[in-house]
């Protein structure tokens, strides 16, 4: 698997989700991570590719993630990016999502301390089967 293809993908369902969320690339929303400096933003990453042994789409496990200063801002990211999906046939640039759904499992903010500071995360994570076309 080419790496460049999986930065694409990733980098696709970033501006997928930072026009959701109605965040900006590269300011409150990030590809891979949250910079330890951004507070109040999320961030898009592929956690893992699924192999298999069929003949099949590219297919990823997803997290969107978010660090915020209040709970209800977790909450809300938690809340949009579940009512997005199931989603089918969304084409984004070269990306087209042929089904994206949620990972059974529960999303909830929780709390840590960052530098004495209470911050409150969020994390949803998604399983997407995707075309790329170039």
């Amino acid at each position: 698997m080419n790496v460049e293809v999986t930065k694409l993908v990733e980098r696709n369902l970033t501006e997928y989700f930072a026009e959701l969320l109605g965040l900006t690339v590269d300011k409150n929303i990030y590809r891979g991570a949250i910079p330890e400096t951004a507070n109040n933003a999320a961030a898009v990453r592929i956690a893992s590719r699924i192999n298999t042994t069929k003949i099949d789409h590219l297919t990823f496990d997803l997290q969107v993630m978010g660090k915020f200063a209040n709970r209800d801002d977790a909450w809300v990211l938690i809340t949009k990016v579940l009512a997005s999906v199931p989603l089918y046939g969304k084409k984004i640039h070269e990306t087209t999502i042929v089904c994206m759904l949620p990972i059974d499992g529960t999303s909830a903010p929780y709390t840590a301390l960052e530098k004495g500071q209470v911050k409150h995360y969020a994390s949803v994570n998604l399983r997407v089967a995707v075309i790329n076309t170039y």
